[in-house]
């Protein structure tokens, strides 16, 4: 109380807490091969032993500026926490690409490493 505050800046957050929405940060060269729908298994830092099957709901448009690369964020909403989980815990996640022929793997990989270190 009788503080100041500038404006636009963040006072508060509300948060629901009835359904919680994962937030995914991919490499860039990642990105291309996932899309709305696709199954993700997440696992939780604090639940080590409890997996959460989601899907994505959407991919950001624009790629956020990350420590070596760029990254995309991939957004899911998790409905079925039952308040174990709380805003700004950390996991891993697993999203589920498709299987492809281990020769493409590779030559894509290699591809990568090539034009990325010597700019073709």
């Amino acid at each position: 109380m009788g503080d100041y505050f500038d404006e636009g800046k963040l006072i508060c957050e509300v948060e629901d807490d009835d359904a919680l929405e994962v937030v995914i940060a991919l490499d860039e060269q990642l990105a291309a091969r996932v899309g709305a729908g696709q199954r993700v298994r997440l696992k939780s830092r604090s639940l080590p032993f409890d997996v959460f099957d989601v899907g994505v709901q959407r991919v950001a448009p624009r790629a956020a500026k990350g420590d070596v690369q760029s990254k995309v964020n991939v957004y899911c909403r998790l409905d079925e926490a039952d308040g174990c989980l709380r805003s700004g815990m950390t996991g891993l996640a697993r999203l589920k690409c498709g299987h492809a022929p281990i020769d493409v793997a590779l030559a894509e990989t290699l591809l990568r490493l090539v034009r990325a270190e010597f700019g073709w």
